[in-house]
């Protein structure tokens, strides 16, 4: 009877509740941005980008490397997974009234912190740090014990915007100061930081470890971001506040319920509101300063697949404003209306409903697939050179850890600079033929053949591509001699495919889908320059077969139809014109 009782609070069925959504959209094979980096490194113990993150490598590193559950990406997954129920639970239980359930159940389901809550990157990890200082903000007597402060400490060797959350931390310590907390405080700051000195051991002499974290100076470096700017997410826009709409468009379509509890509890506890304004200025201050310094130093251009990157930073002001409204909450001493519970329930359905397709990455093995297209078709023991962290790091993972096309020599833009070029000096002799410090001016073409994924319009003069499958082959021009032959007729492979509806969604994953037929549309377009129009019409009709639903080949095959007075234009154009209809804008502005 205990057990059943147990199982009907809130605090600890909607946890539950929540491993099972997360475990079934949960991916099983690698996905966007750093994920691939991030696995690979924890996998073998190498120095990820800046910071360096070594509480995240150290911690998924036994479940990534021995606990195989399918494969290491999904045991890291998983991790994840376990990490954000800490979090949910955690919340819950101090916050286990009803509504307040509620209200963490919509954080739970929206869009971004589901997503982050089950890819292996290092923002679930940093939410679990933000509640611990917040729930210490709420009751700052958790201080007395020693062991929650290191705690708090750690959340420095992992996300670095964990000190924007300082405010709530001084707020609990002010609240009853002794010399011993202070002293406490001072030397698990100091154990924590002590953990980048792991780095020295992780490997750095490997070449997928970044940098040559070798030393104390360049351990600090590394800690300080100074390869990026230590302040910067990325070269800064004109515009500036489009990620402010981008922000609060995000954070209102999935939290509007609790926008609505905000205002409602405005209106119905002045009093409590004076009485704790010192408390709620805090958090407020926090959620500020937060929004200030990432607009002056982390904005970045939301066109194209930059929402992707961007997007992950949003979910720290995010959990400030969920912070504030259940302080709120709780100062009331009675539960909330029940039309409050009918619209928090409502949201949640409505976030599972409408996120659920978004986030569902079991089927989601896009990336991995095209990626496998991509090795498969490249000849023996070439070089193979990638820009893009999702594509980079996803091969790096494939490569490293899955052991796939090991012949290949994989080479990312990310790594290819000073550093990466003395460590692959070392490893690969005979591809290298100076000390000139950039790859083009060190490659050797003469022995060696180049392919690359990036755009041949950025090719400096002296350079020729020709299209290989999904890929480009590179050499160096030799007086006058072409290398202008398209080389497209590949079988390629996978297991799912995404139907138009599931581009509803923009998720980098999806977009490698639009890109099989890349190689015949080039050929097309050489074949239009030289008035050859049915070679041109056949040419489209092999990408459209490739790729089905993107909307440019489709586009090229109707001016061809228009040229030719082809009575299958209408058709054209009606299939184009539900492709439009139905494909979210973004993944045109990423095929352009």
């Amino acid at each position: 009877m205990f057990s059943l009782q147990f199982f009907k609070k809130p605090s600890v069925f909607l946890p539950l509740f929540f491993l099972f959504l997360y475990s079934i959209t949960s991916p099983y094979t690698v996905q966007s941005g750093d994920t691939g980096e991030l696995v690979t490194n924890s996998y073998f113990l190498r120095v990820s980008h800046p910071p360096g993150y070594p509480l995240w490598t150290l911690l998924y590193h036994i479940p990534v490397r021995y606990l195989n559950f399918g494969n290491p990406f999904s045991s890291a997954s998983y991790v994840t997974i376990g990490i954000s129920l800490v979090w949910l639970h955690l919340l819950m239980r101090r916050f286990d009234r009803k509504n307040e359930c509620l209200i963490v159940s919509v954080l739970a389901s929206s869009l971004l912190v589901w997503r982050y809550s089950i890819l292996p990157d290092v923002f679930s990890l940093h939410v679990l740090f933000l509640v611990v200082v917040f729930l210490i903000f709420e009751k700052p007597d958790l201080l007395e014990k020693n062991w929650i402060v290191f705690l708090i400490s750690l959340g420095v060797t992992n996300h670095h915007t964990i000190l924007f959350a300082f405010p709530l931390f001084l707020y609990a310590f002010l609240v009853n100061p002794s010399k011993k907390k202070l002293y406490i405080s001072i030397l698990s700051g100091m154990l924590s930081f002590s953990f980048y000195f792991l780095l020295l051991l992780f490997h750095p002499e490997d070449y997928g470890s970044w940098n040559n974290v070798e030393s104390f100076k360049s351990l600090i470096g590394h800690f300080l971001r100074t390869d990026y700017g230590t302040m910067s997410l990325m070269a800064h826009p004109e515009d500036k506040s489009s990620w402010i709409n981008f922000f609060f468009t995000k954070f209102f379509q999935d939290s509007w319920s609790v926008i609505i509890v905000f205002f409602f509890l405005l209106t119905t506890q002045r009093d409590a509101f004076k009485a704790n304004k010192k408390k709620i200025s805090i958090i407020i201050f926090s959620l500020f300063i937060y929004l200030f310094v990432f607009s002056k130093y982390g904005t970045m251009d939301l066109a194209k697949d930059a929402e992707s990157v961007f997007e992950r930073f949003l979910i720290h002001p995010t959990l400030l404003i969920f912070f504030l409204v259940l302080f709120l909450v709780r100062l009331g001493s009675k539960e909330l209306p029940k039309w409050i519970t009918l619209l928090l329930l409502t949201n949640v359905g409505l976030n599972i409903l409408r996120n659920y397709s978004a986030n569902n990455y079991k089927k989601n093995t896009y990336i991995e697939d095209y990626l496998l297209n991509v090795l498969n078709t490249l000849p023996k023991d070439v070089v193979y050179f990638t820009t893009g962290d999702t594509f980079g790091f996803s091969t790096y993972y494939l490569k490293d850890v899955l052991k796939i096309r090991p012949d290949v020599i994989h080479i990312h833009s990310t790594w290819a600079n000073e550093w990466f070029l003395k460590k692959f000096r070392a490893k690969y002799p005979n591809i290298f033929k100076s000390d000139a410090p950039t790859f083009n001016e060190n490659f050797d073409f003469d022995g060696s053949r180049l392919f690359t994924n990036f755009s041949p319009n950025s090719l400096s003069s002296g350079y020729a591509r020709r299209n290989h499958g999904l890929i480009f082959e590179i050499a160096k021009l030799k007086e006058t001699k072409a290398f202008d032959s398209l080389n497209c007729d590949f079988n390629y492979t996978w297991r799912n495919r995404p139907s138009i509806d599931d581009y509803q969604n923009f998720e980098i994953g999806l977009v490698y889908d639009l890109k099989y037929g890349d190689c015949y549309f080039a050929e097309a377009g050489i074949h239009l320059i030289s008035q050859k129009i049915d070679f041109a019409k056949d040419s489209i009709l092999s990408a459209i077969k490739l790729s089905p639903n993107n909307p440019s080949y489709l586009e090229n095959l109707c001016k061809i139809y228009k040229l030719k007075r082809d009575p299958l234009l209408e058709d054209c154009k009606n299939k184009l014109i539900n492709i439009y209809s139905t494909m979210n804008p973004k993944y045109y502005e990423f095929i352009e």
